[in-house]
Parts: structure tokens; C-alpha cells; sequence
């Protein structure tokens, strides 16, 4: 079953009494701001693009820097290596989350924690 439904904006709508007292007062108005509604509207032209024959580039003065006359060479820095005794291992607890251990009674408390 198929409906058909009438488009209502592609119909014309009625026109009111006096409608065209208010097109000509509406033509009048226009043509006192220098506008001719009866003449055809003007298309643009077509301009074709020039590249501008040198690249703009902004002028700005040579800034030397603050130190430009004395270089200094960049060093790699040293890795960072545990040294000490502290630490004697690292444990795991719940869900994986690795913790240091101090020392051996650290580690018992740790143990037991995980065992009940």
C-alpha cells in the first residue's frame, strides 16, 4: 500500500489582496538606495590566478643569540645503576604489582600477606 503525499513547498502559496501595492512600494524603495530590481544580475568574471613572482618572506632583523660566540658540546648522561646493599630483591603481591624488599623480615610480612 503506497501513500502519496503532496510536497506543499514545491506548490505556490496564494497571494493576499494587495500584494502588488507592496511589490511596487518594495521596487520604489529599492530604487531610492540605488538598486534596479528589473535588471538582470551580473555574473562574476572569471580572473585567472598569477603566482606572485617572489615568495613572501617577512623582513626581520639578524638576532644573534645570547651566547653565540661560545660553544659548550652536549655530553650523553650516564645511565643510573643501583649501587647499593639496600634493596635485596623485589617481591609481588596482589595482581602483579611488584614491590622492593629491605629486608628479610620485609620479605616474611610480604609472604605472609599473600598466603594469609
Amino acid at each position: 500500500m503506497f501513500i502519496y503525499v503532496k510536497n506543499s513547498s514545491n506548490s505556490k502559496k496564494k497571494k493576499k489582496a494587495g500584494w502588488k501595492q507592496s511589490e511596487e512600494s518594495h521596487k520604489k524603495w529599492l530604487l531610492s538606495h540605488g538598486v534596479n530590481p528589473d535588471a538582470p544580475k551580473k555574473r562574476k568574471e572569471f580572473v585567472a590566478y598569477t603566482p606572485p613572482s617572489q615568495p613572501y618572506r617577512r623582513e626581520t632583523p639578524k638576532i644573534e643569540s645570547l651566547n653565540s660566540n661560545n660553544f659548550a658540546p652536549c655530553t650523553k648522561k650516564d645511565s643510573q645503576r643501583y649501587t647499593g646493599t639496600l634493596i635485596k630483591g623485589i617481591a609481588t603481591m596482589h595482581k602483579s604489582n611488584a614491590i622492593p624488599i629491605i629486608s628479610d623480615e620485609h620479605a616474611i610480612e610480604v609472604a605472609k600477606m599473600r598466603r594469609g
